[in-house]
């Protein structure tokens, strides 16, 4: 078959990992593949380079496969099959028609949750649309990955600690900054030798940095633990740029013990497969598609629950609506977690083990069983 893929694999963000990750695997397969750059940003910082895969020419294709937001859809009559991939981030639970018609255009809608493809499924049959809803595997874009990220030297006052690590946008209330607080200060103390290192997916001035700890500290109380100062250290990129680079995220993982990813999102963060793959066993809502598809033996799952999304952050008029649903954390069942990772040094190693096996596993996944048959 001839394939065109359109997406934003260029872009150096998680649109950009996530895209590219789909396109290797879709090269992995024995079909012809084109694919054509967008961009999802006004100031995207991308990749100038050409990839062989846009040189690529055929005069008509057999699947159009869209890796993109839904109103920039477009379906394309000449084409038989046409595909979206929609990065859905919330469980579409009671959403009226008008805000499906991207999905209504589609032949075939890709999802990694088992949660969004029930969700869809329910609507479409409630509401007599046609579009197949097929899950699709986790996979890394592993090629531009070393295989042992550098060891580099830590803080000072964190040396010989236990380092719980998360990268995400502290101000965001979508990645739970403020949640994985609340349980890290409930469960240990100075005495315990761990810490809690965030790295900040933005530059944030000190002053909000402050505050943010601030409202952390007056939201749970007077507890010994944070009279006692349990140590959290919060990293960010530096101006002028304010992100992260490829190198940075890698060296990330080199710096700690055990990743924390509770976004309230169902969808599994590139940053996530990476800190499995060099063994770092994340803990991550056992809601997540992450965890929906890697499980217990790969990652630390904690106990969520399915609750009405309220987001200030709606990118889009149609994300993140009364309509959606989204992930929220036990925080009880995060830091007792927590705890059994700190401590569990045989379930650790056992989840290791397990991860030692993701590099090959995602570099390995293709599409084409998928295109064949519409199935993992």
């Amino acid at each position: 078959m001839n394939i065109l893929f359109i997406g934003p694999y260029k872009q150096h963000d998680e649109w950009g990992n996530k895209s590219r990750s789909i396109l290797q695997a879709l090269q992995n397969t024995n079909h012809n593949i084109t694919s054509r750059p967008i961009f999802l940003s006004n100031n995207p910082n991308y990749n100038t380079s050409i990839m062989s895969s846009e040189l690529t020419v055929s005069n008509t294709y057999d699947v159009v496969i869209q890796f993109i937001l839904q109103p920039y859809t477009t379906y394309i009559g000449k084409i038989p099959r046409n595909i979206g991939i929609f990065n859905y981030e919330t469980v579409p639970e009671n959403l009226p028609i008008d805000l499906l018609s991207a999905e209504t255009l589609m032949d075939e809608i890709w999802t990694e949750s088992s949660s969004v493809k029930g969700g869809l499924e329910a609507l479409f049959k409630k509401k007599n649309i046609n579009t197949k809803v097929t899950q699709i595997p986790l996979t890394l874009n592993v090629d531009e990955l070393p295989k042992e990220p550098d060891v580099l030297k830590k803080n000072p006052q964190l040396e010989n600690r236990f380092i719980f690590y998360c990268i995400c946008d502290l101000l965001d209330d979508q990645d739970a900054f403020k949640e994985i607080c609340m349980a890290y200060f409930n469960t240990f103390t100075q005495q315990d030798m761990v810490a809690l290192v965030a790295f900040s997916n933005t530059y944030i001035e000190d002053q909000k940095v402050r505050d943010l700890l601030t409202d952390v500290r007056s939201s749970i109380g007077n507890l010994t633990s944070i009279q006692d100062q349990a140590v959290i250290n919060i990293t960010m990129p530096q101006p002028p740029t304010g992100t992260w680079t490829l190198q940075d995220r890698v060296n990330m993982h080199s710096q700690g013990d055990a990743m924390i990813s509770i976004s309230h999102s169902v969808a599994a963060k590139s940053t996530v497969l990476e800190a499995a793959m060099y063994q770092k066993t994340p803990i991550v809502n056992n809601r997540n598609s992450a965890y929906d598809l890697l499980g217990e033996e790969n990652l630390w799952g904690i106990e969520s629950y399915n609750d009405i999304c309220t987001y200030k952050g709606r990118p889009l008029n149609f994300r993140f609506t009364a309509g959606e649903l989204w992930n929220t954390t036990n925080i009880k069942s995060l830091g007792t977690t927590m705890q059994s990772c700190y401590i569990n040094k045989l379930e650790r190693d056992k989840k290791r083990l397990a991860n030692s096996q993701l590099r090959q596993q995602f570099a390995s996944v293709d599409y084409e069983k998928i295109l064949n048959e519409g199935s993992i």
